[in-house]
C-alpha cells in the first residue's frame, strides 16, 4: 500500500514539523553520537561519522 498525502499539505509541498519534533530528533541524534564516540568501535565511528556528516561537523 502507498502512503497518501494528507490534505493538509498539497502535493510536492514538503510537510513541517513541529519545534518539539526537531528537538527530540537532535537531542538522540547528540546522544547517539556521544555514545559511539564513548564506544569507539567501528560501528560507532560509523554512527559518529555519518551524524557528523549530516550536520555538516568538520571532524
Amino acid at each position: 500500500m502507498k502512503a497518501q498525502p494528507s490534505a493538509a499539505t498539497q502535493k510536492g509541498e514538503a510537510p513541517t514539523r513541529s519545534h518539539k519534533t526537531i528537538s527530540l530528533r537532535t537531542d538522540f541524534n547528540e546522544r547517539l553520537r556521544d555514545e559511539a564516540h564513548k564506544q569507539k568501535t567501528t560501528a560507532s565511528a560509523l554512527i559518529e561519522k555519518a551524524l557528523a556528516e549530516m550536520w555538516g561537523i568538520q571532524q
